[in-house]
């Protein structure tokens, strides 16, 4: 399936706040399994577009998390152990 540049900014801008595939399809108004089977084809530009998204957002909560983890929230650096402990070898 061909997306329109606003449909792949939609994409990455609703992925960089996290929503389903789901709830993408349904403001597409694009058939949800068919968008589904786009997300699987790393290939596609949709896909790229949500990871885009997606990591975008997540590398901001985790500068976030490091700063408050560096001004001494025990929390914080719980998290970014358990993280850099998940992430060390992948």
């Amino acid at each position: 399936m061909n997306y329109t540049q606003e449909e792949l900014q939609t994409i990455e801008d609703m992925a960089a706040l996290f929503y389903s595939y789901k709830d993408i399809a349904i403001v597409l108004e694009v058939d949800v399994e068919e968008f589904k089977a786009q997300m699987r084809l790393e290939e596609s530009d949709a896909y790229s577009r949500y990871q885009k998204g997606w990591i975008t957002s997540d590398m901001s909560i985790r500068k976030s998390l490091l700063e408050s983890a560096i001004n001494g929230s025990s929390p914080a650096q719980m998290m970014l152990m358990e993280l850099n402990k998940d992430n060390k070898n992948g």
